[in-house]
C-alpha cells in the first residue's frame, strides 16, 4: 500500500541523514505525512547529457549504498531478477501476441511480411531479455546494498551546488541492479543515432555508457548491461499492458534495436 512505501521511503531517508538522498525535516507515521527540505529542479534538467548525468548519478550511488543493509526491504539476492522475469513469462504466454502492441501472430499467413519480420525480431528481443533475467537469477551475487530501486535522472534533484536523491524504494539487491535503471531510458538519443549515424551507431554509444558507468563503480558492464535491457523491456511491457501502447512500442523498440 501507499503508507508502507511511504514508510520504508522515510526510513531509508531517516538513515541517510541527508548523504546523498532528501533530507526530511517532519514526519508523522499517524498521519501519514512527511515534511522534506525543498530542493531545486531535476538532474534531467539540470544537466541534459546522459554522460554527465551518469557521473552525478554514480556519485549519489556510491554514497546510497553506504546505508546499513538492514534499513533495507529484505530481499533475497535473486528477488528482484525472479519478479522481472515472471512478468516477461506471463507476456510471451499472453494469447494475443503482447509482446508487441501490434498484437497478431507473426507466422500467420494474412499478416504482411514487414508486419511478421518485426513481430519475429520483438519476440526474440523478449526472449532474449527473458533469458538475462533467467541468468542473473540464477547468478545473483549474495553482496546486496540497500538499492535506490529507480535511481532516474528525474528522482535527482538540486541541492544547492549539489544533487541528492528523492524517492528511494529501498530493498536489498545487488548493486549492478540500481546503475542498470539509471541507464534503462536515452530511447531518443540511441533512437536518432541509429537513424543519422548508421545502423549499429545508438547500439556502440549505449554500450558505452554502460561500460563508463559500471567502471566508475567498479561493476561488472555484463551484468549492468543485462540490467539495463531487462528493465526496458519490462518497463515497455508494462506500459503496453496499462493500455499506453505508442509509449510502450517505443521503448521495445529500441530495446529491438539493442539486442541487434
Amino acid at each position: 500500500g501507499v503508507g508502507s512505501d511511504l514508510q520504508q521511503q522515510v526510513r531509508v531517508l531517516l538513515a541517510a541523514e541527508g548523504t546523498g538522498y532528501v533530507r526530511v525535516l517532519e514526519y508523522d507515521a499517524e498521519l501519514g505525512v512527511v515534511l522534506l527540505e525543498r530542493l531545486g529542479p531535476t538532474l534531467s534538467r539540470e544537466l541534459p547529457d546522459p554522460i554527465s548525468q551518469g557521473d552525478v548519478i554514480a556519485g549519489l550511488l556510491e554514497q546510497a549504498w553506504q546505508l546499513p543493509l538492514q534499513v533495507g526491504l529484505p530481499f533475497a539476492p535473486d528477488e528482484k531478477a525472479m519478479s522481472l522475469l515472471a512478468a516477461i513469462q506471463q507476456a510471451l504466454a499472453a494469447p494475443e501476441a503482447p509482446v508487441s502492441p501490434l498484437g497478431g501472430d507473426p507466422s500467420g499467413d494474412d499478416a504482411p511480411p514487414r508486419t511478421r519480420e518485426r513481430l519475429f525480431a520483438r519476440r526474440r528481443t523478449v526472449e532474449h531479455a527473458r533469458d538475462l533475467a533467467r541468468d542473473l537469477a540464477a547468478s545473483s551475487p549474495v553482496a546486496q546494498v540497500v538499492a535506490h530501486g529507480d535511481p532516474h535522472a528525474s528522482n535527482v534533484l538540486r541541492r544547492g551546488e549539489r544533487f541528492v536523491f528523492i524517492d528511494p524504494d529501498g530493498f536489498r539487491c545487488e548493486p549492478a541492479y540500481d546503475a542498470g535503471v539509471a541507464l534503462r531510458d536515452h530511447q531518443l538519443i540511441i533512437d536518432h543515432l541509429e537513424q543519422n549515424h548508421g545502423a549499429g551507431a545508438g547500439r556502440r554509444w549505449h554500450h558505452g555508457l554502460v561500460r563508463r558507468l559500471a567502471l566508475r563503480l567498479d561493476l561488472d558492464a555484463d551484468r549492468v548491461g543485462a540490467w539495463a535491457f531487462v528493465e526496458r523491456v519490462t518497463t515497455g511491457l508494462h506500459l503496453s499492458a496499462l493500455g499506453y501502447i505508442e509509449e510502450g512500442d517505443s521503448w521495445l523498440a529500441t530495446a529491438d534495436t539493442l539486442a541487434g
